[in-house]
């Protein structure tokens, strides 16, 4: 004789499969591999000039996820992007930023050694990427030299605490977040005896690391503790062969200098 599933028998039923997916989703290192976000590195450097307004355009015309742009301050106390101490490599001057006002700074040119179609690009502000960046592109920002409270006074007035990360030194990435929880701070964690440690101490809501050293240890401690890995594969890994090394690890974003090829390897067109 055939026996009749109760209604008590089909809630049993759907509360065992509810629970065997909730132990898988655990136990999945990071995100699905089609759902990783991309960091184009500077802008996308391959087609502008690196941490301008072109870079920054060209990401989110792209789709891009996140943009990563470093700041430093000038001598007046102004935000700025640029990766290099001087403004040397980028631009036709030289000097340290720290030493030149913002009003002698804006008369660089910060493309012509990119090429001439990008002749008389401004070195840009934090403000004024954010302007373009508001509301269509994330951003991580590599906090090289400055105030945090310049920089958070500024997150906050683009209303941008949720949509940044901060990349930096701790002293710097503490004070941001003492100034304001919300803003995402993201130390490098080189291993997850680090990991454990720096937990103890603060609130670890995202880590950079390198494709080069992480584990899949590293990885697995991350998303049991509910903790986003932004996955740094500059260099030589930044190819094919390392994108799809660093999907199988499904970290929550990849940071690359060829956006463009990581789009192709996430549409399974490369």
């Amino acid at each position: 004789m055939k026996s009749v599933m109760t209604a008590k028998g089909v809630m049993r039923r759907l509360l065992s499969i509810v629970i065997l997916a909730a132990a898988f989703q655990l136990n999945a290192v990071g995100a699905p591999e089609d759902t990783v976000k991309i960091i184009a590195h500077r802008g996308v450097k391959k087609f502008a000039p690196e941490n301008t307004l072109p870079a920054i355009q060209k990401a989110i015309e792209m789709g891009i996820d996140y943009v990563e742009i470093d700041i430093r301050e000038t001598s007046d106390g102004e935000i700025v992007l640029m990766h290099n101490s001087t403004v040397n490599a980028t631009t036709n001057g030289s000097g340290a930023v720290s030493a030149i006002t913002l009003e002698d700074i804006k008369k660089l040119d910060a493309g012509i050694k990119f090429g001439e179609k990008f002749k008389g690009t401004a070195v840009p502000t934090l403000r004024e990427a954010f302007a373009i960046m508001q509301a269509k592109i994330g951003g991580y920002i590599d906090f090289k030299a400055g105030s945090p409270e310049k920089v958070v006074r500024i997150v906050e007035e683009f209303k941008m605490e949720d949509d940044v990360v901060v990349y930096g030194g701790m002293d710097k990435l503490l004070e941001i977040q003492k100034l304001n929880e919300r803003i995402k701070v993201m130390p490098g964690i080189d291993n997850i005896n680090q990991l454990k440690l720096l937990m103890k101490s603060m609130e670890l809501k995202v880590v950079e690391t390198s494709i080069d050293i992480v584990t899949k240890e590293y990885m697995e401690f991350a998303n049991e503790n509910g903790i986003m890995v932004f996955m740094d594969i500059l260099g030589l890994s930044d190819n094919r062969t390392g994108m799809k090394r660093a999907l199988k690890l499904r970290p929550y974003a990849i940071q690359t200098d060829h956006p463009d090829i990581l789009l192709k390897v996430l549409q399974g067109k490369y």
